[in-house]
């Protein structure tokens, strides 16, 4: 039966065919529940036909060239079932017998070694422009099964190519681990200190910054004070009289000394003021 397997991706299967005539009429002796006997014809054909464990009533001829085999009807007693995978990496098909592991239950073996907030090292393989990057984990199961997101990459502002080009080895901390999509979450970022954490943990609020203009928006402007951390300066707080729009206090590219109103680590948010330093 195992030449006989075809393309599926799991095909039920049953014991070998034997010509052994006297052990097929043995075994239908020995069971009470209704199997199935299945003749193999010397030309390749088969026949099939539900008997009960009546060795007597079983057509079981012992011809020249023919073979037999019994089959359970009940699924649970089908064992061991036949599996076949389509196809192998060679790209060849092949059908393995239920109690020998096939690569896909060594990957979920794999995966269930791994564990939420481990960290793993691995080779960026493949990726999906402006959304992750596919990574070969250090295991010849573990090709392609880690999936870093572009948020996971770094803290701040960053070019893909310098952060997770393709055939760079990275280290990374497992997020999660997805059975369903074979595919382990991976972060580069939760590895690295929280910018704002480490900026909050550093400055109070009424403390004076030094900072460089990076963006004017329509309510004010946007001011880095530390690599990886801008402030918004509302519009009200950029001069000391009325403006309309933030182009009449401050261009981009101008460098300022601002006062720090307010830190907001919950959405990651600091407010700055230009008045209060009187720049």
């Amino acid at each position: 039966m195992r030449s006989c397997a075809v393309g599926f991706a799991r095909v039920p299967g049953w014991p070998d065919l034997t010509e052994d005539v006297g052990a097929v009429r043995a075994a239908i002796a020995r069971q009470d529940r209704l199997q199935l006997l299945v003749e193999q014809y010397p030309s390749g054909g088969f026949h099939q036909e539900r008997i009960v464990g009546n060795p007597t009533q079983a057509p079981v001829k012992g011809e020249p060239g023919h073979r037999y085999a019994l089959v359970p009807l009940a699924p649970a007693d089908r064992r061991p079932l036949a599996a076949a995978e389509v196809p192998d990496a060679d790209g060849v098909l092949r059908a393995r017998w239920r109690t020998n592991r096939t690569r896909a239950d060594e990957l979920r073996t794999y995966l269930a070694a791994l564990r939420v907030g481990d960290t793993v090292t691995g080779v960026v393989s493949s990726g999906l422009r402006d959304i992750a990057v596919h990574i070969d984990l250090n295991d010849d199961l573990g090709r392609g099964v880690g999936w870093l997101r572009i948020p996971e990459m770094a803290w701040g502002q960053f070019d893909l190519g310098d952060v997770a080009p393709i055939g760079r080895e990275i280290r990374a901390k497992i997020l999660a681990v997805d059975y369903a999509w074979e595919q382990v979450s991976l972060s580069i970022k939760a590895l690295q200190p929280d910018p704002w954490q480490v900026f909050a943990d550093a400055h109070e609020v009424g403390e004076t910054l030094s900072g460089q203009v990076t963006k004017l928006v329509p309510f004010g402007a946007f001011v880095r004070v530390v690599p990886g951390i801008e402030g918004l300066v509302p519009l009200a707080e950029l001069a000391d009289h009325d403006i309309t729009e933030p182009e009449q206090a401050v261009s981009v590219g101008d460098d300022v000394r601002v006062a720090l109103l307010d830190i907001d680590l919950a959405r990651q948010r600091i407010t700055l003021s230009l008045r209060t330093t009187g720049d």
